[in-house]
């Protein structure tokens, strides 16, 4: 089996501007179904990005997330527990489990899940396809916001410094918003 049945355009899935797609070909590591690389793989459960980027001089990994959206799902979560009738046990209970009021660590430990597991979904499809000249190549994971609000900025930039400072040995990791991914990619490839 060839990588190449992988490769399409990426598509941002950000779906409030109707899933626009880039001029960039990738692979397309986690799609829904059958067709899916981790799928072949046996690898559905991971977490991990949703294209790997080869280039001359670099691996990318690309993750198209609304953490917005993903914020203020967060947040709704934890004003209806907190506004809910249940015991104050019950609520130290879902707090202690980081449900409430714990929404930039959830946030964080799912991006760093996703690091993680595409690394290690990487050195999975070097032992099935032949693809030892990019394994040591600069690696950047792209965390690509379909959506940014002024008022969160400096909560994602702390999210991001940890999420490097933890990767800064294996892979730079940067976010930036959707719209400037392509021009990026095509100037530093």
């Amino acid at each position: 089996m060839n990588l190449d049945l992988f490769i399409e355009e990426i598509n941002t899935e950000c779906s409030m501007f109707g899933n626009p797609s880039l001029s960039i070909q990738a692979i397309k590591v986690d799609a829904e179904g059958t067709n899916s690389l981790k799928y072949k793989l046996c690898q559905n459960a991971l977490k991990s990005c949703d294209y790997i980027k080869f280039t001359e001089n670099k691996t990318y990994f690309i993750e198209f997330s609304d953490l917005y959206e993903q914020l203020n799902n967060l947040r709704t979560l934890s004003n209806a527990i907190n506004n809910s009738n249940i015991s104050d046990d019950e609520k130290i209970a879902l707090n202690r489990n980081k449900v409430i009021n714990k929404e930039p660590t959830v946030i964080k430990n799912e991006l760093q899940s996703k690091i993680s597991e595409s690394l290690l979904l990487l050195q999975l499809i070097s032992e099935h396809y032949d693809i030892t000249e990019h394994m040591e190549k600069n690696k950047i994971f792209f965390i690509a916001l379909c959506k940014t609000v002024i008022s969160d900025i400096i909560m994602f930039d702390r999210i991001l410094r940890e999420i490097q400072k933890k990767f800064q040995t294996v892979i730079s990791v940067e976010m930036m918003e959707y719209i400037k991914l392509e021009d990026y990619i095509k100037a530093n490839s």
